[in-house]
């Protein structure tokens, strides 16, 4: 019999933000540049390959097995899918070795693909089996939660105590319900009453719950933690089940010790839960200092997950005006939310994408920048910073790095139902806004058009086509990257679709939507 609270339990006022350092990626590296210098373990992540695997459908396929091998089938890298059907494989990762031509191989069921890579050609590789998955109705699900209980956390364990609760009963009651597990691994420091104290998975609610009772906040007399013995013990001593959706959640206020001399540290757990499908979200506490948040940046961007940060209780670093608190180095791409809705959500996330109709599908197209006319505001004030806004997304959530100076292209796709004037008049504004990004050096348009008029731009506005259907790769373009608007008129607005492209391989590195008042543009 299942058992479990008998009243759902109210979670304290914890507000964090959060930053998918994924798909901020340009702007994800240039923070790991302007940090080289901290004293933390480094790995290279500036070029990545990112996987996805479907089935006949199109629907994801979690927990499929892939493998990267060299050219003389060598075994370089291991991956396992997360619910999303992605996995990522860093080339740089390999030094001293010959880095093509190499093959992935996906093997899912009874069916085994295979396909080779071409480092320098695209950066989203998707692979498609015959076979169907179909809906997955009881979804095993592994949640572990790793948490510092050293004495600095004191302040915040009952108040993440409480979170948890709320967090479990939240989970046990989703609908359709999934098949969840819970685990725990609380950790301190060397010297301390423990190093670490784990609670295995269990399906057992209240004996969990019992657990989270328990947890109390002592020890710890120096900054830095253990975080790589309790990261070992999650990795090698839970028994994650190989067909769940498995996400860890680890919570700290401190970086850990590199003075140990341990044999697995955090860049080998990060290996080890990409292997495995462990999609881990690093959860910053009031007090984390810059090395911390890089560290924990580290763990959540190589293996798909989120870094999230307490907001109270601190100064703003990137935003010190925020009354919200701080932000950390992840710019102003986050909103401030209670830290049990945060989780939630993002378990609810990875649940859906094994439904009809994932999360992915749901959300896109919501986000959006709105320029409005306001008395006493000059119209050209509210565009120029609308298409700052613009050009500074479109950097930040590249999916490839942007060298500085990469020549870059503005062209315009037809209007729809809109002037052309009006469109040529908004495209020399963005135009404006692009030429301030460093990462761009634009290329004169008369020197495009002798090429442009062979291209026909509206495959890359088709939602219902792969998102290189028509890549320009093949003509001699002047530029690598092209800026495509679209302008489209809709009620008293305008809609402004832009996407960064790459003119190699025609992959879309980013998207941003701009919503005009026509009274900005009379």
């Amino acid at each position: 019999m299942r058992l479990q609270p008998a009243a759902r339990p109210t979670a304290p006022d914890v507000k964090a933000g959060w930053a998918d350092d994924n798909a901020q990626y340009n702007r994800y590296l240039g923070y790991l540049g302007q940090f080289s210098s901290l004293d933390a373990l480094k790995l290279d992540v500036a070029d990545r390959i990112v996987f996805t695997v479907r089935d006949s459908a199109g629907r994801s396929v979690p927990n499929c097995d892939l493998t990267v091998r060299s050219s003389a089938g060598e075994v370089l890298c291991r991956r396992r899918t997360y619910a999303d059907g992605r996995a990522m494989f860093f080339p740089r990762e390999l030094p001293g070795r010959s880095r093509r031509p190499l093959k992935v191989e996906a093997r899912w069921g009874r069916e085994e693909l295979a396909q080779s890579l071409e480092l320098q050609d695209r950066q989203n590789i998707e692979l498609r089996f015959a076979a169907g998955r179909g809906v997955i109705q009881r979804a095993p699900l592994d949640v572990a939660f790793i948490i510092d209980t050293t004495g600095s956390m004191a302040d915040e364990i009952e108040r993440l105590r409480r979170t948890l609760e709320a967090i479990h009963y939240q989970v046990t009651q989703m609908s359709p319900r999934p098949d969840v597990r819970f685990a725990m691994v609380l950790y301190r420091d060397r010297g301390d009453e423990y190093v670490t104290r784990a609670t295995p998975f269990t399906g057992d609610i209240r004996h969990f719950a019992g657990q989270l009772k328990s947890v109390a906040a002592a020890g710890g007399g120096d900054y830095p933690e253990d975080i790589h013995e309790a990261l070992r013990v999650a990795a090698k001593d839970l028994n994650w089940r190989p067909g769940a959706t498995k996400l860890a959640f680890l919570l700290g206020d401190a970086p850990p010790h590199l003075d140990y001399g341990q044999q697995f540290t955090y860049l080998d757990f990060m290996r080890v839960a990409a292997e495995r499908g462990i999609k881990v979200t690093a959860i910053g506490a009031s007090g984390l200092d810059d090395r911390g948040e890089y560290v924990f940046r580290q763990l959540s961007q190589y293996t798909m997950g989120m870094f999230v940060f307490l907001t109270y209780g601190e100064h703003g670093q990137t935003r010190p005006e925020s009354p919200t608190g701080v932000s950390h180095h992840t710019g102003d791409n986050w909103v401030s939310l209670n830290l049990d809705a945060i989780i939630v959500q993002a378990i609810a996330r990875e649940l859906s994408y094994l439904a009809d109709r994932p999360a992915e599908a749901i959300e896109a197209g919501e986000d959006y920048f709105q320029a409005s006319a306001a008395d006493g505001i000059d119209s050209k004030v509210v565009l120029e910073t609308l298409f700052a806004d613009c050009a500074r997304q479109l950097v930040d959530f590249s999916q490839a790095r942007l060298e500085a100076g990469t020549a870059a292209a503005v062209v315009a796709a037809p209007a729809d139902g809109c002037p052309a004037a009006l469109s040529r008049s908004l495209g020399d504004q963005l135009s404006l806004a692009i030429s301030r990004q460093k990462c761009f050096k634009l290329v004169e348009r008369d020197d495009l058009k002798s090429v442009l008029d062979e291209v026909d731009m509206n495959w890359a506005f088709d939602t219902t086509a792969p998102a290189a259907a028509r890549p320009p790769g093949a003509l001699p373009l002047p530029a690598k990257l092209l800026v495509l608007y679209r302008l489209r008129s809709t009620g008293d607005q305008y809609q402004m679709f832009v996407k960064l492209v790459r003119v190699q391989t025609g992959e879309i590195l980013s998207a941003s939507m701009l919503k005009i008042d026509r009274r900005l543009t009379g």
